[in-house]
């Protein structure tokens, strides 16, 4: 008697998105639909010369990637995702391409002029 073994369908991604909470910036997609085994982890790719190489998988077991030690201000990046589980490796997402907005260091409230004659020579004392 022959076995016949069956894997499960891949289940795909969709809805890919980054978020921004303060400075920090998170990749997110939600699972798309499929039939069979749950899926077991998400594949990451990310390029940064424009989707020509994606040098750079990530794998992650929950639907979200923390991007700010990954990334760099003023950088282009290109994300496709794949799920995988039993089956095996889903066909990876459209494209998404995000630009990590330049740093812009935190600004304090200027200080008061000092009131000085401009034409003294006299030095002023800031204690």
């Amino acid at each position: 008697m022959k076995k016949l073994i069956v894997f499960a369908a891949i289940i795909a991604v969709a809805c890919l998105m980054v978020t921004s909470s303060g400075s920090a910036y998170d990749l997110v997609w939600q699972e798309g639909t499929g039939d069979g085994a749950p899926t077991e982890g998400y594949i990451v790719d990310v390029s940064t010369d424009g989707a020509v190489t994606f040098p750079f998988h990530y794998t992650v077991s929950e639907p979200v990637l923390a991007l700010d030690d990954k990334t760099s201000h003023g950088q282009e990046y290109v994300f496709k995702i794949s799920a995988y589980n039993a089956a095996g490796r889903s066909a990876p997402t459209e494209s998404l391409t995000w630009t990590r907005p330049p740093f812009v260091p935190p600004t304090d409230a200027p200080l008061p002029p000092i009131n000085a004659p401009a034409s003294s020579p006299e030095t002023v004392r800031v204690e």
